[in-house]
């Protein structure tokens, strides 16, 4: 009976976890200079490594993202729809 917003919860949970990495993996403060350094001090090539490490982590959190949010809307959509229209024959 819950289910749905079972899925829902799970769903949110998980859009909250993705914004919270992505959050944190953006350079800020004190920590910007020290990258910069250390950017700055790398070859060519690990450069390219790196710019494609982060690369494949920014595709992944996008797309749990999108799971995330499909499970809110299906969850909690699906809840409306079931306790919604459950009332409404009822009448």
């Amino acid at each position: 009976m819950y289910t749905a917003l079972i899925i829902g919860v799970a769903g949110l949970l998980i859009w909250y976890i993705c914004s919270r990495i992505e959050a944190e993996s953006d350079a800020s403060g004190h920590f910007f200079a020290a990258q910069h350094k250390a950017r700055d001090e790398m070859t060519r090539s690990k450069r390219a490594s790196h710019r494609h490490q982060r690369s494949l982590a920014h595709q992944s959190i996008g797309f749990f993202r999108s799971v995330g949010i499909g499970l809110t809307v299906i969850g909690f959509g699906g809840a409306a729809v079931f306790y919604g229209l459950g009332e409404f024959a009822a009448n």
